[in-house]
């Protein structure tokens, strides 16, 4: 059950994490709470946990519009960064994910074959 005492500092918890940028500390020291009192009204309010979810999100939306804006400018190190993180499926990426499931002991040998392939366009006979 939420008092009605921390409501009116979750609600100033709330407005300032956005100000903040999402930074837990910031916030609970500007509030006046230490983080384990966050982390128990996120836990035990729902509400509250959705309200923190958005404005996360927003901060999210509102960095990602700043990266378009870099890329349509043509900022080569947004280009590059875009097309790492958002064109991992057409191949501008420098790692692979690899994912195993089974079992895994001493005596297991695990033997990986890189294979490109090809676009559907490029793989016209």
């Amino acid at each position: 059950m939420t008092s009605t005492k921390s409501t009116p500092k979750k609600k100033r918890f709330l407005e300032l994490y956005e100000k903040n940028g999402c930074n837990i500390s910031a916030t609970c020291k500007a509030v006046g709470i230490n983080r384990t009192t966050f982390y128990n009204w996120k836990s035990k309010s729902k509400k509250f946990s959705k309200q923190i979810h958005e404005i996360q999100e927003g901060l999210i939306d509102y960095a990602e519009s700043k990266l378009i804006q870099k890329v349509r400018d043509g900022d080569v190190t947004c280009l590059i960064f875009f097309l790492k993180t958002k064109g991992k499926m057409r191949g501008y990426s420098e790692k692979y994910d690899l994912n195993h499931s089974g079992e895994i002991n001493a005596n297991s040998q695990l033997t990986v074959n890189v294979v490109h392939t090809k676009k559907p366009e490029e793989a016209k006979d």
